[in-house]
């Protein structure tokens, strides 16, 4: 199979939103009412008719439904009675009843002048106008109508009905302000204006006017259906579920509940109780085509794509211009790779509703699929142009093939972030840090099975320590429980299954966890699920491997990367922080490559010539690097382009554009999906691997330098980008490494005409390979963990995110081995060198390597005293810590004491100082507590700062300044050697100085030694 880290991404299928439907039906509801008035009181009217037996007959006709025979006898009795308002009103209904709109307003018209002063009457035939969408028209009836009586609430109600029509919300809400005013126990009244609030999404106030509506009508099912779906609104679907059932309990035919209850158990992801409410509100009435559109989203949520597409059809057979219906079939035909089909149904969607919300861009995408490249710089530009000005014309992934341009991924993201997942405070923030023996990392994946991602990240799952972490694995993917997923299930310390889970449910299983950090392995990309991040499923949270490049959202904490992925000076195109690692992307180093070899003739090569290759998804090709695949073609004789892609159209498409081109057919070989093996040997067959851009492969690029194969990209400014440069820096090959289409285009002609080139290349991959940081994943792991310990670390000293750089282990192996003269580690060095160490360190004899969690003060390596693990063992002749050992609680202080004996050589030392708690507190029963001790370069110090961290520090946010244990002479030098250290010499200082000193030996010497080495470090 050709996997890639990256496929193709669509966003969420587009549901229907109820509401309108809503909307339609409760105003309507109140109009028939108030228009039924005059029904009502037709035995009043007849008391006034003088010729009482032929207007009973007329009445009599009308009641049993016969309205021909209704409508003939009222003509009779007006041509002798031409104006019997009674009559009038009576053969207005007739013709309404009959279908007859226009000739029902005419006789409301006669009507009113005969009797101009009717308020009833401009009240009916403003509702009469309503019917026919001629609202401003009516508006001016109910105004007449209020105008003769103004006190007529429902004229005012009505008018509001018609004002919402309109969407002048605030206008209607005054209305039935009004309304209310005159007459507060009207139902309808508080039941509209609660619609509205629904509109203006003010949904606290639409709760409490749907309440109050019920509470003057208990059996008001339509306010208890839309209180359901004002709670959807807020995604507090078991709230709107319990409303629901009670409006199907008050009128179990009441359509729109149904509705609203399909779609409350959509949102919970219940699918199956989802698309049995909507087939429920079908057989009330089949012909409302949202239900069949919501239907087919929740089959598409249970992959039944062809089924979903049927009750997409049927909603489109019933409203032709539905728009969300086209735009949902056109993403289930596209994962059922129906690409054509599915553009069809895109542009369908365009030809109805042009601004479509992030459709142009996906639009293009899909094209791009397909490599139909008509007129696809002029659509970028103008999408870009749409991004730049904040236009919701996108998804974000669709960008990354689009440009590199990192400032317009990053608005891109933005806006797709701010629409689809703000920020959601439900939950409430992070004010509690948990505190564990472990630290809890939580990965989050739709992928946990026979994917990239996992074929990525499986051995670091494997590789984590357990001494440290508990790793957990919240699965919302389809479990196809393949070979993959099976193995992944028993990996884990903990594996939930929660794809049945809604998103506000797993963000709040992750805090009953205590999930101290929350991994996004998906990030904005298929089934995605960044509703849980939105309401912080953890207090750190960060964007790793599934999407390369940033989310855009403000409650992602880190993006991981390296220094060739996301330089310094581009820091500000990410909305999250970097955790730079020494190289960003895992990879599994147990993988056996193949020992297949495929023959030319069994992959349809020719027999000789140079093969590039290029297996990216097609989408990731463009017009631009394919004319400059045809350009390298044509200069290396008998060469041929070896080419993913599985997709007859595609291949069509492509075939065209290399003949315009003026290059022969046979020059293109195509290649099919294969199974993993197969995969993996059909890399080895090619001669160079040819990358695409702006767009570079991941997994593919990997698995070519796994496979032996050299890999040629361009370089560019975003993550997205910049994937495969950062490989070949990690395998030490940057020669294949270029900066322009015309670099690219001449390294890859010099290197098809150099076949010893080549072959060169592959050697020093075979070599590299063995040693290379790129396939390295337990060294990996340990950096990984350097960096999830430095988030843990500034989220529990109460410091906000900021950036980690983890160094490279070997580096400092190799430095340190490379040095003649000795090496100390100066821990917790902050802005101190090596003159401010102590007088025999301060010499030509001895090399400083600088230890500190804080990246500002430029340290050699990145860590902490309790976790060094980016200093390799024994590789260092002393460990020098001033004031440092105060700032750590008093169980980890053994725990750093470890550390530096682990960090040393066998015949290696350390010198600590520390404060002198004994002399303080003489300070202390002198009362003189926050009087200065002394001065330093910071400003006054009082015994209180030395007891508990410097106070002005703290106040400022440096909360690392803060002292949690403290040491006597005796207590010092008992903690050291319980530690493991073989002898101790220690000296206290009192006034001026308030301080201690202890020199410690990790391996046994002489006494005389031990205090000589001490007399060497201790300041006289």
């Amino acid at each position: 199979m050709s996997t890639v880290a990256w496929e193709v991404h669509y966003p969420l299928c587009r549901c229907t939103d109820w509401k309108n439907m809503q909307w339609k039906q409760v105003t309507s509801k109140i109009k028939n009412r108030m228009m039924n008035r005059k029904k009502i009181d037709i035995n009043i009217v007849l008391n006034d008719i003088a010729n009482q037996d032929e207007h009973m007959e007329a009445i009599g006709y009308f009641q049993a439904g016969n309205l021909i025979l209704a409508k003939k006898k009222c003509e009779n009795i007006l041509q002798k009675e031409t104006n019997n308002l009674n009559i009038w009103i009576l053969l207005s209904s007739i013709e309404r009843e009959l279908g007859n709109q226009i000739k029902s307003i005419e006789y409301l018209e006669k009507i009113l002048k005969i009797s101009p002063n009717n308020a009833e009457m401009q009240n009916n035939l403003g509702n009469y106008k309503c019917e026919l969408k001629k609202y401003n028209e009516a508006i001016e009836n109910y105004n007449k109508a209020i105008e003769i009586e103004p006190n007529y609430s429902e004229a005012y109600i009505n008018k509001g009905a018609t004002l919402a029509e309109l969407k002048k919300y605030n206008e209607a809400i005054a209305c039935y302000g009004t309304a209310i005013k005159l007459n507060p126990k009207i139902a309808q009244a508080y039941g509209n204006r609660a619609n509205l609030y629904n509109q203006l999404k003010q949904y606290e106030n639409a709760i409490k006017d749907y309440n109050k509506a019920i509470e003057l009508d208990p059996k008001f099912f339509e306010a208890y259906s839309n209180i359901g779906n004002t709670y959807n609104e807020l995604k507090q679907y078991d709230k709107a579920i319990k409303y629901e059932e009670k409006a199907i309990e008050i009128n179990p035919n009441y359509a729109n509940a149904y509705g609203n209850l399909g779609n409350s158990m959509y949102g919970l992801r219940q699918y199956e109780k989802a698309i049995s409410s909507y087939d429920k509100l079908i057989k009330i009435n089949p012909k409302i085509a949202p239900v069949y559109n919501n239907k087919g989203n929740a089959l598409n949520e249970l992959k039944l794509k062809i089924d979903a597409i049927k009750s997409y059809n049927k909603a489109i057979e019933i409203e032709r211009n539905f728009a969300d219906a086209w735009y949902n079939k056109g993403i289930a035909l596209c994962d059922l790779k129906e690409y054509k089909s599915g553009i069809e149904c895109f542009e369908k969607t365009i030809e109805i509703e042009s601004n479509f919300k992030f459709l142009q861009g996906l639009y293009l995408h899909t094209k791009m699929q397909l490599c139909d490249w008509t007129d696809l710089n002029s659509q970028i530009t103008e999408i870009l142009k749409k991004i730049r000005i904040g236009e919701k014309v996108t998804p974000s992934f669709p960008v990354l093939s689009f440009t590199s341009q990192q400032s317009i991924q990053l608005k891109a993201a933005k806006i797709w972030i701010n629409e689809k997942y703000p920020l959601s405070e439900k939950l409430g923030d992070f004010s509690k840090k948990y505190n564990h023996k472990k630290i809890r990392i939580a990965y989050f994946s739709a992928d946990f099975k026979n994917h990239p991602v996992a074929h990525l990240t499986k051995q670091i799952f494997e590789n984590h320590s357990r001494e440290k972490f508990e790793i957990y694995a919240f699965s919302f993917g389809h479990d196809k429980k393949d070979e993959m997923r099976i193995k992944l299930e028993k990996v884990f310390d903990n594996f939930f299954d929660v794809k049945s889970m809604s998103d506000e449910d797993i963000a709040r299983l992750s805090r009953r966890m205590e999930i101290d950090i929350a991994i996004d392995l998906g990030g904005l990309t298929a089934d995605a699920r960044t509703g849980i991040f939105a309401m912080r499923a953890a207090p750190t949270q960060v964007n790793y491997i599934g999407y390369p490049g940033t989310m855009g959202a403000n409650y992602i904490d880190y993006i991981i990367a390296d220094k060739f992925l996301i330089p310094e000076k581009t820091r500000k195109y990410y909305s999250e922080k970097i955790a730079y690692l020494p190289f960003f992307q895992p990879n599994d180093s147990n993988r056996k490559i193949p020992d297949k070899i495929f023959t030319r003739k069994e992959l349809s090569l020719p027999n000789k010539g140079v093969i590039f290759a290029c297996f990216n998804n097609t989408y990731k090709y463009n017009l631009k690097i394919f004319e400059s695949w045809v350009k390298i073609l044509s200069m290396v004789n008998g060469s041929v382009l070896f080419i993913y892609s599985d997709n007859d159209i595609t291949n069509s498409n492509l075939k065209y554009i290399a003949k315009i081109h003026g290059l022969s057919l046979n020059r293109i070989i195509f290649g099919k999906r294969l199974a993993m093996n197969d995969y993996m040997a059909r890399f080895k067959i090619a001669d160079l691997f040819l990358d695409t851009y702006p767009f570079n492969g991941g997994t593919t690029v990997s698995d070519a330098l796994w496979a032996g194969l050299p890999v040629l990209t361009r370089a560019g400014e975003a993550f997205s980008s910049r994937m495969a440069t950062s490989m070949l820096q990690a395998i030490n090959l940057p020669e294949l490494i270029t900066e322009t289409q015309s670099e690219y285009e001449a390294a890859a002609i010099k290197l098809g005409n150099n076949p010893g080139i080549l072959k060169t290349l592959r050697e020093k991959i075979a070599t590299n390979r063995k040693s290379s940081i790129l396939f390295n994943t337990k060294l990996y792991t340990q950096h990984l963990e350097a960096a999830y310990t430095q988030m843990y670390q500034r989220h529990h000293s109460g410091l906000v995110p900021d950036h980690i750089i983890v160094s490279d282990e070997s580096q400092y192996k190799t430095r340190i081995q490379s040095l003649k003269m000795k090496t100390f580690l100066h821990v917790g060095c902050g802005q101190k060198h090596k003159n401010q160490t102590t007088a025999a360190f301060n010499s030509p004899d001895w090399e400083e390597l600088r230890l500190d969690i804080d990246a500002s003060v430029l340290p050699d390596v990145l860590g902490t005293m309790t976790d060094m693990q980016s200093v390799a063992s024994n590789s260092v002749d002393a460990v020098f810590s001033s004031h440092n050992i105060e700032h750590l609680y008093p169980h980890e202080v053994p725990v750093a004491l470890t550390e530096f004996i682990r960090v040393l050589k066998p015949n290696g030392f350390v010198v600590i100082t520390c404060p002198d708690l004994q002399s303080v507190c003489e300070l202390v029963a002198q009362d003189k507590l926050t009087e200065a001790a002394y001065t330093s370069a910071a400003g006054p110090i009082a015994p209180l700062d030395i007891l508990y961290g410097h106070r002005p520090a703290m106040s400022h946010g440096n909360l690392y300044m803060a002292h949690r244990c403290g040491f006597t002479q005796k207590v010092l030098a008992s903690t050291v050697q319980s530690a493991g250290f073989s002898k101790t010499a220690t000296m206290r200082r009192g006034a001026p100085f308030f301080d201690l000193w202890i020199a410690a030996i990790k391996s046994d010497l002489p006494d005389d030694k031990v205090l000589e080495l001490a007399a060497e470090h201790f300041p006289k």
